[in-house]
């Protein structure tokens, strides 16, 4: 079969079924068939309704309570924020006005940070409490310190300039304090051990007094105790303590008697440190001439204060005198003089015998917490 017979072929059978197609039987089993179909639709979309609805229902129900409890927690926020003080309002505000306008935080994110906010700002009123109790804490102590008894004597342990000290602190306004000196039991020329002085007189601070000779025992500087002239040395400087326990520093004329009959005590030794809270340490001019005076020692100063305080220091650390200056000026001196020191330093407060002199001594200064009447009786 040539081409021409099979374009023919083809040719009839397309008229053929374009026939058939368009004839009134065909076009009406097409529009039963259509019709067959709509019904078929009509009833699935029929039976699919109420599911579809109740889905619907459902969605919208959800919509509903969501809203709703949306609505009550901002109406129980706003009612629970009128019932906060102002300050805690204040301040939310103002840090909502700070707040970059292109900052979304989510509903859970701002209550976060609210509670948090609300937490500072407790503390943050809590401690301002706290201080205003405080301020009217120290006010109160400020007006009942007067009445209060003080100690009147107190030691501590400090390191000035980077020496490690003992410092005894006896308040002279208290006139129940009495500071005076104390000799060897058989008096001018000999000599008794530190421990022994102690035991015998029973005071609250004993510390070396002045300077003396190894071979005669006998001071190098004016002793005065309960008002009476005990011995005359004519050098150095002295410490005065009036009857009314007004403490001084005096210059001691060379070789020539000073009229003592204004103070109780008075113990002469040198060299002086403090001036007026200057430095005028000049050994020579007080006939402190020895190079063991003057060489790297363990030393023991007494200060005066300002307000009528006597501050007595003990170093074991082997300083010069200008170095125990320094030292007298930074504890709050006005005036320091230099007392015994080396093998004699010996340092006793309140039962605890701090330091032990290495020998005998002919003298020291002591300090009763309570006076006593005279220690005439144990010179």
């Amino acid at each position: 079969m040539n081409f021409l017979n099979r374009f023919n072929l083809l040719a009839s059978l397309l008229v053929c079924g374009l026939i058939v197609m368009f004839s009134p039987a065909a076009s009406a089993h097409i529009d039963k068939h259509h019709h067959k179909h709509a019904a078929i639709v009509h009833v699935h979309r029929q039976k699919a309704a109420p599911a579809r609805h109740a889905i619907l229902s459902k969605q919208s129900l959800h919509k509903k309570e969501r809203t709703a409890a949306l609505r009550a927690h901002l109406k129980h926020a706003a009612a629970a924020a009128q019932h906060q003080p102002k300050h805690i309002r204040g301040h939310r505000v103002v840090i909502a006005r700070h707040q970059p306008a292109a900052v979304k935080l989510t509903h859970l994110q701002r209550l976060r940070a609210q509670q948090e906010h609300h937490q500072i700002v407790v503390l943050e009123a809590n401690l301002a409490h706290l201080r205003r109790v405080e301020a009217t804490f120290r006010k109160h102590i400020a007006a009942v310190r007067p009445q209060l008894s003080p100690k009147s004597i107190d030691m501590t342990q400090v390191y000035v300039d980077n020496v490690a000290i003992r410092e005894i602190t006896v308040d002279l306004n208290d006139p129940t304090v009495k500071v005076t000196g104390l000799m060897a039991r058989n008096g001018v020329g000999t000599a008794e051990p530190f421990s022994r002085m102690i035991r015998r007189t029973q005071p609250d601070v004993a510390v070396t007094g002045t300077f003396f000779g190894c071979d005669n025992l006998k001071p190098v500087g004016d002793i005065v105790i309960d008002g009476h002239l005990i011995y005359f040395g004519g050098m150095g400087t002295a410490l005065c303590i009036t009857p009314d326990n007004h403490a001084e520093m005096i210059r001691v004329a060379r070789y020539k008697h000073t009229d003592w009959s204004d103070y109780n005590f008075v113990m002469a030794c040198g060299p002086r440190l403090l001036q007026d809270h200057h430095y005028v340490l000049d050994p020579a001019s007080e006939r402190f001439n020895q190079a063991s005076m003057l060489a790297p020692n363990s030393r023991i100063g007494v200060g005066i204060t300002d307000n009528n305080k006597l501050i007595f220091v003990m170093t074991r650390q082997a300083i010069v005198l200008s170095r125990l200056a320094k030292i007298m000026s930074k504890l709050g001196c006005s005036q320091a003089m230099n007392l015994d020191g080396g093998e004699s330093v010996g340092f006793y407060c309140e039962g605890d015998m701090i330091a032990r002199p290495g020998r005998w001594l002919t003298n020291a200064i002591v300090v009763y917490a309570k006076q006593r009447p005279t220690l005439q009786a144990a010179i």
